[in-house]
């Protein structure tokens, strides 16, 4: 993987932005961490929102799971 790869992952915020996620969607890689820690991608055309995610070879992390849910954070605050 590298930047400006296009992948196809399903994006985690969607729903909670408003948008209707409909399974995968393409998004474009706009960030690795220098030593492969996690990665960046930006989903939409019109819209436009990135999300971060841990690569696959992460040991003891799934595929596609995103590095941090910041809404699920804020409910626990209770803002």
């Amino acid at each position: 993987m590298k930047v400006g790869d296009v992948l196809h992952l399903v994006p985690t915020l969607s729903e909670k932005i408003g948008l209707e996620s409909k399974g995968t969607m393409p998004c474009r890689v706009v960030y690795i961490h220098p030593k492969g820690r996690f990665y960046v991608v930006e989903f939409g055309q019109t819209q436009r929102w990135r999300e971060a995610f841990y690569p696959p070879e992460r040991e003891g992390r799934e595929y596609n799971q995103p590095v941090r849910d910041w809404t699920e954070k804020q409910k626990k605050r209770g803002t």
